[in-house]
């Protein structure tokens, strides 16, 4: 079995071809197994921490492998809180698989996938939602999940989880004494100033919850589909929003038979936006099949931009079609664009429509404003970086929700002090296993499995 102290080596900079790559050796001992390889003016063995160091690579035998700039990082001032050294060398593959198997013929073994910031979370450098954090942001595709990761890493959202998970332990201590004195019939927890607390814990809990959409959209990023009539605009908007010509535009009715799907940033978040065939009756059997997957992209989108022709507005099937989607989707978030603005005539269909003119290229910084609107909500780009992004943080937020309720209802209702300690404590369990004060080896290895291995 593998053991926490035994030195570990990975590349930490990404495979292939590069400037520059940086070999990354850990745990106990690394200067010292590391040492021996290093030609330099100073021993690396005599380095201060944080200091770096030139020098040659040469293998056991004395071949020259690189030129390398040597970084220690002493015990406990580093990610691991253990020895660590870095190597920075050319990036070429085969120099970086020679020095990374001269390295492990000395004894050092191959890192396991996140093993690094698994001994920085087992050797609390940080806890388990700040280890998280540190895959997010490698993997951020925007600004908004890069400034989301950098606040779960910051320590502020676990440190508020740690302060409510404290508060009910002591409250769960003053309960369970009252338990050690059940025959005296003394409280030493006021049940009014627990209500006072739960109740503040619900609003807490319940508020950042409830960010959990938000938080999905900015980590994972929002599907948005365009669709319309035939001849609607649909291809030319989405030119329009990637700023590039992607799909073809043509006159011709149904000249897009397939779904077109690329990625799109806006103001900092991730969508994945999806132009899709005109919807109508059709004896085409290819247009046919184009249009069931409009349907289908339709079911699992997010937002759905409907366009139309502004100058004749909506007609009654398209109004049917909408409601339908809305019945069969409820959360999906509907904008109406109405396209051809620039044209006289204009037919006003409410409020609820944004005006647009795919010709002229007007009304499309309005309509990307309503996207970023109905994403956030009411919330700044800063109040959204502090969503919940975690699947596993949300469902952890939940349990510990629900239980924290039913505790509260049992001290309304006065049962025994054993059942609403029994409530207080799953509660305490769930937030522990977010930040991983609670957690099993099948939880880390879960987590952990996902990370790359340099990291």
């Amino acid at each position: 079995m593998n053991s926490l102290d035994d030195p570990i080596v990975a590349l930490a900079t990404p495979p292939g071809v590069g400037g520059l790559a940086v070999i990354r050796v850990s745990g106990v001992g690394s200067v010292q197994r590391v040492a021996p390889f290093i030609q330099s003016a100073k021993p690396v063995t005599g380095l201060h921490s944080h200091q770096v160091q030139y020098g040659h690579f040469k293998t056991g035998d004395g071949r020259l492998l690189d030129e390398v700039l040597v970084t220690c990082f002493l015990s406990p001032k580093s990610f691991t809180t253990q020895d660590t050294i870095e190597i920075s060398c050319h990036g070429g593959p085969v120099v970086v698989q020679s020095i990374i198997a001269e390295l492990t013929s000395s004894g050092i073994r191959h890192a396991e996938p996140g093993e690094f910031t698994k001994r920085a979370f087992l050797f609390g450098r940080i806890d388990l939602a700040q280890a998280e954090s540190v895959a997010d942001l490698i993997h951020s595709s925007s600004t908004l999940s890069q400034q989301s990761s950098l606040f779960q890493l910051s320590g502020i959202y676990s440190d508020r989880l740690k302060t409510i998970r404290k508060d009910l332990i002591d409250y769960i201590a003053l309960l369970e004494l009252e338990l050690d004195f059940s025959d005296e019939d003394v409280e030493f927890a006021s049940r009014q100033k627990l209500i006072i607390q739960l109740d503040s814990i619900i609003e807490f809990i319940g508020r950042i919850t409830s960010t959990y959409l938000t938080g999905r959209f900015i980590r994972e990023g929002a599907r948005i589909v365009i669709a319309g009539k035939p001849n609607a605009g649909k291809s030319t908007l989405l030119n329009l929003l990637l700023g590039h010509d992607r799909a073809i535009v043509s006159p011709i009715p149904g000249t897009t038979r397939d779904t077109i799907e690329e990625t799109l940033n806006i103001e900092g978040i991730p969508f994945r936006i999806i132009d899709t065939a005109g919807i109508r009756e059709t004896e085409d059997s290819v247009e046919k099949i184009g249009v069931e997957r409009t349907l289908d992209s339709i079911r699992r989108a997010n937002i759905l931009i409907y366009i139309f022709d502004i100058g004749l507005g909506l007609d009654q099937d398209e109004l049917d079609f909408l409601d339908k989607v809305k019945s069969a989707n409820p959360e999906i978030v509907i904008l109406k664009a109405g396209n051809k603005s620039d044209l006289a005539g204009m037919k006003n269909e409410g409020n609820d429509v944004i005006p647009i003119s795919a010709l002229k290229d007007d009304g499309i910084s309005d309509l990307k404003h309503a996207i970023v609107s109905k994403v956030l909500g009411n919330k700044s780009l800063n109040e959204a970086s502090e969503s919940v992004t975690n699947g596993r943080h949300y469902q952890a937020l939940t349990l510990a929700l629900e239980a924290v309720k039913s505790g509260r209802t049992g001290v309304i209702d006065g049962i025994s002090q054993d059942f609403i300690s029994a409530d207080i404590r799953h509660a305490i369990n769930q937030i522990g296993e977010i930040t991983g004060e609670v957690t099993t080896d099948e939880i880390l290895n879960t987590i952990f499995a996902n990370f790359c291995i340099g990291k």
